[in-house]
């Protein structure tokens, strides 16, 4: 018979046991790939060590358990549940409009395809959260309202989204096929294997599973985790001064007083009032990582889960996932597992009982490993492909100079919708400085201990930023070189949410305070804050920003398909990464030739894109040649969509110089064979 106090656990902090299992299927799937495959045996073989481990932590859990401290009653009246009715009314409109403008067209933004009344629903829809009561229905609403803000991508794009996504797709369906793919490597994995193990369970489409996977995944985790970390902090339990609360974002002061009766955000019904609220203005800040699935997204999601886990008093159930978190989060992308490691080990040596001297020690080993393993590696990865550097220089100096203090911007050539959301968009860098800023003076000021450790953490990744942004990259193409240090940047300024969530934390509460002809224009800006970063999160193509990021059309699968079909040799093709793409969803890793030349260029640091942009700079003959020598194939072709810039010119010249040209769908898509 199930232990009752084992029941009550898993009741009360589902959250983390939640996080643990998915983190444990994550680190074990990798080790049982890497090692063997992800066959049934491997399957099942990941699923009894994640439920054997499991078994363990939750016993070990169930001798710290106080069910006095997890006592929560919960109250729903019937104003609660209009609410909700409203606000699912909205969502399901707003559901409606996105799947009503799917396209399988080569559109460069999904605003292209959605029509303007969307907006008006989701700001709706956001001011229906703003004013609802928090309540157990209230972070039903928030999830809803997270993943209708995810998702746009997924429903709009009917074929798919970006390049990489494509690439990992047809990694999967080798996986599914033959249980590994050669070269295994231990990065990536920690995505594979939850979603082949999620397919093997559930039978859902590997397709369906790796395009939703990051959306839904951030929709749930996210408010789930914030949920339990604000319970935590606010229970009454952890008001005492002792050395577990040290981890608490908010120390329980006068002016905030988040155990007094005066305090509007004060816990209530087990709730605080705006633990709910502050997630929902979370929302005002750009959300790009949690839009498409990539292991790279996935990643930086785990590591934000484990900083959000930290915020809260320590307990055993929240350590385990913390580590099994951050194990995953290596196995999946370490640009963010090597930081979500290096951090938990910080984290606990600070929570650790040792003698201060070691923990100095300690404490510097860290900056250095955190501020140079990375770009170390990074080194590692030039130096291997110098041999594409044509100058041979892996460091450059003049990549400083690029590393300015960005200029603020106020647009004012468009309609005023246009400029404001691009105010807003063009001056971001400052919003988050400003936001991080306040919260670090607001914790300064009562003295909180957290400061130190995301300071630390965030100024140690941004020195990793620094000296990646010093290598070349020069094997990568141009638009990809800056993509590692990026990274960084992002993980950096990750590590500065708590100092973001405290001043979120004080507008939570400064608006909960305001009388209702101030409280409510307030809340009217803030929807539009938030629809303007919905639309910011999104490719866009407008008069302030063209985005190049075209959708994979219809008319780019029936080119790859036909080709397939009308050539007789060894064949190589010059395009574009998204007729690429559409060659990958259809025949995945079909060929190969020799240097490990992929028969379809793509731009991630492949030689045989090089060609294709020498093609679309000067078509001739001479360029395919030398590409088909390069890879060693017999045919090659030749393919421009009619969207690319110049298309025109570029058809006319290719005629000139091809054997023969196809036209897909009314020139949409431009095939030039190239016959040695």
């Amino acid at each position: 018979m199930i232990n009752e106090n084992l029941l009550k656990i898993i009741k009360s902090d589902i959250t983390p046991i939640l996080l643990i299992l998915i983190g444990l299927i994550s680190f074990f799937g990798s080790l049982v790939y890497y090692f063997y495959a992800l066959d049934n045996i491997g399957v099942l073989l990941t699923l009894i060590l994640t439920f054997f481990s499991l078994a363990i932590i939750l016993k070990k859990a169930n001798h710290n358990f106080d069910p006095a401290a997890n006592n929560i009653k919960l109250s729903i009246n019937a104003k609660d549940w209009a609410y909700l009715f409203i606000y699912l009314g909205l969502f399901f409109i707003a559901l409606y409009i996105l799947y009503s403008s799917r396209t399988a067209d080569p559109i460069a933004s999904p605003w292209q395809a959605v029509p303007a009344k969307f907006f008006i629903i989701y700001a709706l829809a956001t001011f229906i959260l703003l004013i609802s009561p928090a309540n157990p229905l209230f972070w039903l609403k928030i999830t809803l309202h997270y993943f209708l803000s995810f998702s746009v991508a997924l429903i709009v794009y009917k074929i798919g989204y970006g390049f990489d996504p494509f690439i990992h797709q047809a990694a999967l369906e080798v996986i599914d096929k033959n249980s590994y793919i050669m070269p295994k490597t231990f990065y990536y994995t920690g995505q594979y294997s939850l979603e082949i193990i999620s397919h093997k369970i559930f039978r859902l489409p590997l397709l369906y599973i790796d395009k939703a996977l990051v959306p839904v995944l951030a929709s749930i985790l996210l408010p789930l985790t914030v949920k339990f970390s604000r319970q935590k902090i606010f229970n009454k339990e952890h008001l005492k001064p002792t050395h577990l609360n040290h981890g608490t974002l908010y120390p329980h002061t006068k002016d905030l007083g988040a155990g007094a009766s005066d305090n509007p955000c004060a816990k209530s019904a087990g709730h605080s009032r705006c633990g709910g609220k502050l997630l929902l203005l979370a929302l005002v800040i750009p959300f790009s990582i949690f839009i498409v699935t990539v292991p790279q997204n996935l990643a930086y999601l785990f590591l934000i889960l484990i900083i959000l886990l930290s915020l809260a008093p320590i307990n055993y159930l929240k350590a385990m996932a913390m580590v099994s978190l951050a194990l995953a989060a290596f196995f999946i992308q370490p640009i963010a597992g090597i930081p979500a490691i290096l951090f938990l080990i910080y984290y606990f040596t600070e929570n650790a009982a040792i003698k201060s001297v070691y923990k100095k020690i300690f404490y510097i080993l860290i900056f250095f490993s955190t501020s140079f393993i990375l770009p170390f590696l990074f080194y590692l990865l030039e130096k291997r492909n110098a041999n594409f550097n044509s100058n041979g220089n892996i460091f450059t100096w003049a990549n400083f100079n690029n590393l300015k203090w960005p200029p603020a911007i106020t647009p004012d050539s468009e309609n005023f919708i246009l400029n404001f959301v691009y105010l807003y968009g063009f001056n971001l860098k400052f919003i988050i400085i400003l936001l991080a800023s306040v919260g670090l003076f607001s914790l300064v000021i009562k003295k909180n201990p957290l400061i130190k450790k995301y300071l630390f953490f965030s100024a140690t990744i941004f020195l990793a930023y620094i000296l990646t942004a010093s290598l070349n990259f020069n094997y990568l193409i141009s638009s990809e070189r800056s993509n590692y240090a990026d990274r960084l940047l992002i993980i950096g300024a990750i590590f500065l949410l708590p100092f973001i969530l405290e001043s979120l934390y004080l507008l939570a509460y400064k608006i909960k305070t305001e009388a209702s002809a101030v409280k409510i224009p307030l809340y009217i800006f803030i929807c539009l804050l938030i629809s303007a970063s919905l639309y910011l999160s999104y490719p866009r193509q407008d008069k302030y920003y063209n985005g190049h990021g075209y959708q994979t059309s219809q008319s780019e699968i029936t080119a790859v398909k036909y080709i397939d079909s009308v050539a007789k040799n060894e064949f190589i093709v010059l395009t574009n990464q998204q007729l690429s793409a559409a060659a990958l969803r259809e025949f995945g890793f079909k060929k190969y030739y020799k240097n490990n030349i992929f028969y379809y260029s793509i731009p991630t640091g492949d030689k045989l894109y090089s060609y294709y942009l020498m093609m679309v700079k000067n078509p001739s003959r001479q360029t395919m040649l030398s590409a088909m020598d390069f890879a060693g194939a017999d045919e090659a072709y030749f393919v421009i969509n009619k969207y690319w810039w110049a298309s025109a010119k570029i058809v006319d010249e290719a005629k000139l110089s091809a054997d023969s040209w196809f036209i897909i769908n009314n020139g949409d898509v431009y095939i030039f064979q190239y016959v040695k």
